[in-house]
């Protein structure tokens, strides 16, 4: 069996190990606390529709970025606004329904809610001056 003689030359030194350099950090705390959930498939390609840059941008540069940018009631910020809107509806529908009625939802039927949501209440909108709008939702444009 090996044996170990501690050094009294050098210091005792506390190494945080779920940090990949040995210190805390709240962020390495909480995702070692964290279940590793699997990519959604979808996420990109619905930020892509909605026209929002979400190249890794953190939550409060997007929330800044919304609220200097999404003001008025033009087709283009009434889709940025209903996307996130929308979104954020379906995935807390999605979650109550796992956890209260025990029903599971797959992230395609997700995303195709969202779009699909998202679709009717564009069609509403008169998108004759809006027609990329209109193609990149599949609404009619008149």
């Amino acid at each position: 069996m090996p044996s170990y003689n501690p050094n009294s030359n050098v210091n005792d030194r506390a190494c945080w190990l779920p940090s990949s350099n040995g210190t805390y950090s709240a962020s390495s705390a909480l995702a070692s606390l964290r279940t590793p959930h699997p990519f959604v498939p979808w996420f990109k390609l619905l930020m892509n529709i909605c026209g929002s840059p979400w190249n890794g941008l953190c939550w409060n540069a997007f929330i800044d970025r919304a609220s200097t940018h999404w003001r008025g009631n033009s087709p283009a910020i009434v889709a940025n606004k209903l996307c996130l809107g929308v979104t954020v509806y379906h995935i807390w529908r999605k979650r109550n329904c796992r956890i209260f009625e025990g029903t599971q939802k797959t992230s395609l039927a997700v995303a195709c809610s969202i779009i699909d949501t998202i679709r009717c209440r564009l069609s509403s909108f008169n998108l004759k001056n809006h027609p990329i709008i209109a193609l990149n939702w599949n609404v009619n444009s008149s």
